[in-house]
């Protein structure tokens, strides 16, 4: 596979940190505040990414969390769902909760209608009124709830009084566009860190990184979005054309058979038949066959060869997997799993394969990149980081 590059990187010089005058030692005030900003930062990470949870064999709610456990409550919830770096449940007395570096917050007092974790955030829906909950803070964004989408670090929503398009982002909330008599806009896609919509005056346009990109065409078709990336075509004129990274180009001259889209990759055969995997700004070409497996999941793209050999595509290198193609393969994140010809479950997380005991799983799941194993008798273990706990 050769990378063509089609994207401007950085120019690579990182940061500097430069002394006091004359070369001065800095005083204990600074030394305080940089132990306490690394603290921060070292306990937000040790916290992320890296959570599940289960109810054990006497109905007690269980998290793992960074290779240990703890209970979070001695009932089972009545549901739960995991994100990124937050767990967040509604409890045996109908209490939405939510569980997030090592905290147990009560948000919201009320009756809870619906609620969505991603990568960083949770999303809550009352009677009338939806919020976001982003680093242990509570932020309303509006009591006339219209159509929304959740990315892992954004959210859109149209506010049904104003018909306004808005997007939280950082902590803070912001106008895209204000209605008239119509809504605002509508929704395209929506990826990680961004999405992609149409205005009531038929503009297209991509929200990302608290900016907005108008696209020049008026008609898009098969909106497809992950993160720093969204894919489209026009209607009306040929071509594949990328957004990524603040820029808009046409990688392929041709409407492309097919394309799927993850984060910073688009996964497509093109119009005379070659696979080509667009990453992190440059394309790979895998090769010119009939592909009997091509499949799209957030950071990896899972695919056959001319032998039906299945690899996986992670970080801009192809790793083989097998010699057959699975019924079933489960991915997410960066992790996938399934069961080779032998029965034995296999994982493959970022980057590394791991071959699993021989063992009855009465289930298996994938949460964020951690693997839950339920054994017989609601025993569980948890595959995270290429070590079994």
């Amino acid at each position: 596979m050769f990378p063509l590059s089609f994207f401007p990187r950085g120019n690579g010089n990182p940061a500097r940190f430069s002394p006091g005058k004359s070369g001065q030692a800095w005083n204990l005030r600074n030394f305080s505040f940089l132990f306490v900003f690394f603290s921060v930062l070292n306990f937000h990470s040790s916290f992320s990414q890296n959570l599940s949870a289960y109810t054990n064999i006497r109905n007690e709610f269980y998290i793992f969390e960074d290779s240990f456990t703890h209970q979070l409550d001695y009932l089972p919830p009545i549901s739960y769902k995991i994100g990124g770096n937050s767990i967040a449940f509604i409890d045996n007395t109908n209490t939405f909760r939510i569980y997030q570096y090592g905290a147990l917050a009560t948000p919201i007092k009320g009756i809870v209608t619906d609620y969505a974790v991603s990568n960083d955030l949770v999303l809550v829906r009352t009677p009338g009124s939806i919020y976001v909950f982003d680093e242990g803070q509570l932020n309303l964004l509006t009591r006339f709830v219209g159509p929304y989408v959740l990315g892992d670090s954004v959210v859109g929503f149209i506010d049904f009084a104003s018909r306004d398009l808005l997007a939280y982002h950082n902590g803070a909330i912001k106008i895209i566009k204000q209605g008239v008599v119509d809504l605002a806009a509508s929704f395209l896609a929506v990826g990680g860190n961004l999405f992609a919509f149409k205005t009531y005056d038929n503009d297209f346009e991509i929200y990302y990184n608290d900016s907005v990109y108008h696209q020049q065409t008026e008609f898009p078709q098969q909106v497809r979005a992950g993160n720093n990336v969204v894919a489209y075509l026009d209607q009306y004129d040929e071509g594949l054309r990328v957004f990524y990274k603040g820029e808009t180009k046409t990688i392929e001259s041709f409407s492309p058979r097919s394309y799927f889209v993850g984060n910073d990759l688009i996964a497509y055969i093109n119009h005379d038949g070659d696979f080509k995997i667009f990453w992190n700004g440059s394309v790979y070409q895998i090769g010119n066959y009939n592909l009997t497996k091509l499949e799209v999941r957030d950071n990896l793209v899972i695919y056959s060869d001319r032998l039906n050999y299945l690899y996986v595509f992670y970080n801009g290198k192809s790793y083989p997997l097998e010699n057959f193609i699975p019924q079933q393969i489960n991915a997410r994140q960066s992790t996938l799993y399934y069961y080779d010809q032998n029965n034995r479950l296999k994982i493959f997380s970022e980057g590394k394969e791991t071959d699993m005991p021989m063992e009855t799983y009465v289930s298996v799941s994938n949460d964020y990149d951690v693997i839950k194993l339920q054994l017989q008798g609601n025993q569980f273990r948890f595959f995270s980081r290429g070590k079994t706990y």
